[in-house]
């Protein structure tokens, strides 16, 4: 029981030595590739969390532009109107003289015709 080990018992220690030493390799390799992928995929959250902040930014600026735009258009659309009551109101003015020149002429025909 406490004797010496045969050589038969001794390749049987060192292989199964030689299998977990392998065992150990490969799980070093895997955790090593594990950790590898866990800092890639820290740096594509990284850079996703930078793209979306400056996708934010961006959304927030063309935001700002489209209410600007909007507002420009409100004031533009006033402006329209009143160059159209504007041009309106011109019309009706110079419909107006017409009216009076052609009511003096009128006039001026009645009181030639009582003379």
């Amino acid at each position: 029981m406490f004797g010496t080990a045969t050589s038969a018992e001794i390749q049987v220690l060192h292989q199964a030595v030689e299998n977990i030493k392998e065992q150990q390799t490969a799980i070093t390799h895997s955790i090593e590739h594990q950790l590898t992928n866990a800092k890639e995929l820290d740096e594509s959250v990284r850079q996703n969390t930078r793209d979306v902040t400056l996708l934010t930014r961006i959304l927030k600026l063309e935001v700002g532009n489209l209410m600007k735009l909007n507002e420009t258009a409100v004031v533009e659309e006033r402006l329209i109107n009143r160059l159209e009551r504007m041009a309106n109101a011109s019309q009706t003015i110079r419909e107006l003289e017409l009216f009076s020149l052609q009511l003096e002429q009128e006039f001026i025909k009645i009181r030639q015709g009582w003379t």
